[in-house]
């Protein structure tokens, strides 16, 4: 496969969600105009572009919040 066509490529990724965490999203897109789908891409891709890489310990603090 050419570069140029690596960089072209789309994948598709399944994942598991929270339902307040889906909630989230579905608002976030309908307020957008935009899908679920789409709204999931562009925010995993800016956060995936802006977030310094996490410590390995990171994940489960945002995986399991304090309750406040």
């Amino acid at each position: 496969m050419s570069e140029e066509k690596k960089k072209k490529s789309v994948v598709s990724v399944t994942l598991l969600l929270r339902r307040e965490t889906n909630e989230k999203l579905v608002a976030a897109a309908k307020a957008a105009g935009r899908s679920k789908s789409l709204e999931a891409t562009l925010r995993l891709t800016q956060h995936l572009n802006s977030v310094p890489v996490l410590g390995e310990n990171s994940y489960w603090e945002i995986l399991l919040p304090e309750d406040k």
